[in-house]
């Protein structure tokens, strides 16, 4: 059997367009003998779904898509589409054949529901269907593939219809470019069965796909691959006879080795391009003053839009060695460039010159119609964020990366071109951290530690102590999060950025105005905070009631949350719903107390090399 996957890069809600391309792709496979034609996730609809307003609309307009590719799709084929469920985005997977679309997982509860699906368990029910009498199961998550791994569920080919957009902290969501780094060969190995991955690519909003679709083998041999970045119709033979299929090792594809760097830069450009290119925007302002970020952003601006479609403002406030770098730069890149023709000596300092220089780039911006760019990274947006951030940019193209991570960029830019000046690669901050440096012997050092705390808090969901635990700076450690929430209310009108990573800054939340910080605590404490979620769990077992061995740790809480629960296993009346919310808020307490050590993954790749402890999550 021949199944093809068609990576397309669609413009959301291009439903007639969209359908069109669908039917061309799917005829091209048929030629080339293909049975099931695959499409990724975000391909007809986009990854997110549109506000209440216009659901009504487009679920129409929805409809009469499905109607007309059901009647013309001359193969079978799984057709993704986006609603919404509980307040959540909810991806459906549409089985498009015999002019019938049937949703696979809904059809799946619904099967469950009448005892006639074999199902994980009564909450997530194996979507399913049957072609040429081989059995096929839909994945869409990480979660699924493990709940298929843990119940060896018999299927003879796994379809991966991923849901995850790229993000450096995940090489997973690589797909195909980081099968070395990833989970997928294990996962075939795992299911003994056939895994097509089909990834969406290209920008859809502020989120990017890289494609890089692939076919593994029960044997976790690489069948075919599709390019990173770029469209493409891939149709592999899938055999099921393990006798017709080539020797382990022999005839089939080399798995290539990720490189995280060039894979980031590719997403930025793409990105970029496509926030241009599917909003209808004609071309981009930025301002160039010899930093190294100025420069790597005009690069970044000049590979996804073409030199024609870039102005730069050069800003004559900055030293003149630095004028000198924004001049090379601008000349290296073939940049329309002008000097910012404002008096900026009126300006007090340099805080209030840069304003006055972004105000003048807004200005250009709405002459020319024109998208203005700012260079502000995550840590900046993290750590150094004020009422004077770059409000006047529209987008940050660097707001979900790093600065450590900016600079390898830089340097891996100039292996591709030697464009931005050796001058420029010095001209970075590190935040200022009180107390940060003092063990410290570079600013470079400064910068990734700094970089190292905010990535294992924000990426990796890692407590305080947790980090601290493992760094020798402790006291830096809780000082790089005290700013971190100190800024917050600057964070909250920050431009738009592009999603670069598993949580941009811009999905983490906190409570405006909250004046609790977290400390670092004893391991004593932290021990005594497991021992009292033990015991919590335990009163949940036991119906809500204090067991009467309870520890002293599990009782105090109670008293300091002024929980009134009576010490013996029984309780003639509890108000289960009243407790829902207040036992919730124990366990986000509790949270932070528990020994993240024990999650039993290995190590793995963090920011910035091997971490010492394994990701609380699957690979995300």
């Amino acid at each position: 059997m021949k199944i093809a996957i068609a990576q397309i890069n669609t413009p959301v809600g291009d439903l007639e367009g969209t359908c069109e391309r669908m039917l061309s792709f799917a005829g091209s496979a048929v030629e080339q003998g293909a049975e099931l034609v695959v499409f990724p996730m975000a391909a007809l609809m986009g990854p997110l779904p549109v506000d209440y307003p216009n659901r009504e609309g487009l679920q129409l307009d929805l409809a009469s898509a499905l109607e007309r590719l059901a009647r013309s799709l001359p193969c079978p084929c799984l057709v993704p589409v986006v609603g919404q469920m509980d307040g959540e985005a909810y991806h459906e997977v549409m089985l498009v054949r015999d002019g019938k679309a049937t949703p696979l997982r809904m059809g799946a509860y619904a099967q469950y529901g009448e005892g006639g699906s074999s199902g994980i368990d009564a909450m997530r029910p194996v979507p399913t269907f049957e072609l040429d009498g081989h059995l096929f199961a839909l994945a869409q998550t990480y979660d699924d593939l493990d709940d298929l791994v843990d119940t060896s569920f018999a299927a003879d080919v796994v379809v991966f219809v991923s849901d995850y957009a790229y993000a450096l902290d995940d090489a997973g969501s690589a797909l195909g470019a980081a099968l070395k780094e990833s989970r997928f060969r294990s996962d075939a190995l795992a299911l003994d069965a056939w895994l097509v991955a089909a990834g969406s690519v290209g920008g859809y909003g502020l989120q990017v796909y890289g494609g890089a679709s692939f076919v593994l083998s029960p044997e976790g041999e690489l069948a075919a691959s599709a390019p990173s970045f770029e469209e493409s119709l891939l149709v592999a033979e899938v055999r099921f006879n393990k006798a017709d299929r080539a020797v382990p090792g022999e005839g089939w594809l080399e798995q290539e080795l990720y490189n995280r760097s060039l894979h980031l830069w590719q997403a930025l450009v793409v990105g970029l391009r496509d926030y241009f290119e599917k909003q209808g925007r004609s071309g981009a302002v930025l301002v160039l003053n010899g930093s190294l970020a100025s420069c790597l952003l005009a690069a970044l601006a000049t590979d996804a839009l073409g030199p024609t479609r870039v102005y730069a403002l050069l800003d004559t406030s900055v030293e003149e060695g630095l004028q000198r770098v924004a001049s090379q730069i601008g000349q290296a890149l073939r940049l329309q460039t002008e000097t910012c023709p404002l008096d900026l000596s009126i300006a007090q300092d340099e805080a209030l010159q840069a304003d006055l220089i972004r105000a003048y780039l807004a200005h250009l911006a709405r002459q020319m119609e024109s998208v203005p760019l700012d260079y502000a990274d995550k840590t900046f947006l993290a750590l150094e964020a004020t009422s004077s951030v770059a409000r006047t940019a529209e987008l940050l193209p660097f707001g979900d990366v790093y600065r450590s991570d900016l600079m390898e960029l830089a340097h891996l830019r100039n292996t591709i071109s030697p464009i931005i000046p050796a001058e420029a690669f010095a001209n970075y901050e590190a935040p200022q951290i009180p107390g940060l440096g003092k063990d410290v012997d570079s600013k470079e050092q400064q910068l990734k530690f700094v970089d190292v705390v905010l990535a294992t808090h924000i990426e990796w969901e890692r407590s305080l102590s947790d980090i601290a635990a493992r760094q020798k700076d402790k006291s830096a450690c809780e000082a790089v999060l005290r700013q971190f929430q100190a800024t917050e209310a600057a964070r909250d009108v920050s431009p738009l950025c592009i999603a670069a990573s598993s949580r941009p800054l811009f999905t983490v939340r906190a409570p405006l105005g909250i004046v609790w910080h977290d400390h670092l605590r004893s391991e004593e404490e932290r021990m005594a905070g497991k021992r009292a979620e033990d015991d919590l769990a335990e009163l949940m077992r036991n119906g809500l009631a204090l067991p009467t061995n309870a520890r002293p740790g599990i009782s105090e809480l109670m008293k300091g949350l002024q929980i009134d629960l009576k010490a013996s296993p029984e309780v003639e009346s509890v108000d289960r719903e009243g407790m829902e919310g207040v036992v919730g808020e124990i366990l986000n307490l509790l949270q932070d107390l528990s020994d993240g050590d024990a999650s039993g993954h290995p190590p793995v790749e963090g920011p910035f090399g091997p971490l010492t402890w394994g990701s609380p999550f699957s690979e995300n």
